[in-house]
């Protein structure tokens, strides 16, 4: 009884280190990510909050945040929500919800009324 135990713990603490090692991995792939290349890449503050789109944005797209633009851009070239996580380092049930979020500020229902709407203009 006290080496099933003894082994329970060794394996729990095993299981321990290796999220410790994999979450450390992920903070470092982050952390070395190269910054984005295009001009339209999201720009955080330290507040935490993403600023909202300048001005100049379609009045339909100007009360979406400047992730919420991202999404919208990514939808246009035609990437799935897995994709699209992936491009921004963020997970599938974020870009859901933030799906869910653009989908009610611009009225729609579909990701084809998104594409149909009115363009952005960081798109050619």
């Amino acid at each position: 009884m006290v080496l099933d135990s003894s082994l329970v713990i060794i394996a729990l603490l095993v299981l321990v280190l290796l999220v410790v090692l994999w979450q450390a991995k992920s903070d470092a792939r982050r952390r070395d990510k190269p910054p984005a290349q295009n001009s339209d890449a999201p720009q955080f503050h330290a507040s935490g909050v993403t600023p909202r789109p300048e001005n100049n944005a379609p009045a339909s797209l100007r009360a979406l945040t400047r992730r919420e633009r991202d999404i919208v851009r990514l939808v246009r070239r035609d990437l799935s929500n897995d994709e699209i996580a992936r491009e921004l380092d963020i997970s599938k049930r974020t870009v859901e919800k933030h799906l869910e979020n653009i989908f009610r500020k611009l009225e729609i229902r579909s990701r084809a009324d998104l594409v149909a709407g009115p363009p952005d203009d960081d798109e050619n």
